[in-house]
């Protein structure tokens, strides 16, 4: 089993491998698969990029909305950080200048 990076949709994918084709030791690309499988609760789950690209957003959505719900929660959470904590204007670094 392996994980691929650049997936789009993290909240679908955080409990869902994908199956390799042997036990050969190399990066696997996700075309490469002849499947997947959940590690919660160690099932296959019907999956193919072009015949069935929805068969783990079903699964997900019906065996696991708690861990998409924490996801969501958490994801919210990590987006309310803006620039402007990173980059204070000039306007915060000296408050003695005038607000336009």
């Amino acid at each position: 089993m392996f994980k691929v990076k650049g997936v789009t949709k993290q909240e679908y994918w955080q409990c869902i491998s994908y199956i390799a084709p042997t036990n050969e030791k190399r990066a696997w690309k996700g075309k490469d698969a002849i499947g997947t499988y959940c590690e919660v609760c160690e099932v296959k789950i019907p999956y193919h990029s072009v015949k069935n690209p929805y068969g783990v957003k079903r699964h997900m959505e019906k065996c696991h909305k708690d861990l998409l719900a924490t996801h969501q929660k958490s994801s919210k959470k990590r987006k309310g950080a803006t620039m402007d904590n990173y980059f204070p204007t000039a306007k915060d670094k000296n408050p003695n200048l005038p607000q336009s």
